[in-house]
């Protein structure tokens, strides 16, 4: 894959878990393009699942408390579209 690497965080993962068509996760959908290479290291995935696990993700009334099955789907998605 030819481009730019890019270091991914873990806001652009908890921004696409909250919005399946939000800025977040077009930026991980482009990862599969020639546009940029995702860089993820594991601390930033592990950070993640932790925080959408254990923290939540949002603010006050708005906080959601995701299951691992949920953060599996996104995760395989990402995997499933970077490796075509």
């Amino acid at each position: 894959m030819s481009g730019p690497r890019a270091l991914l965080d873990t806001t652009v993962f908890c921004g696409a878990l909250v919005k399946s068509d939000g800025y977040n996760m077009r930026l991980l959908e482009l990862g599969s393009t020639p546009l940029y290479r995702p860089i993820i290291i594991q601390s930033v995935i592990a950070e993640f699942i932790h925080k959408a696990v254990t923290d939540g993700i949002g603010k006050g009334s708005r906080k959601r408390h995701y299951t691992s099955e949920e953060i599996q789907v996104l995760l395989l998605e990402c995997e499933i579209s970077w490796n075509r």
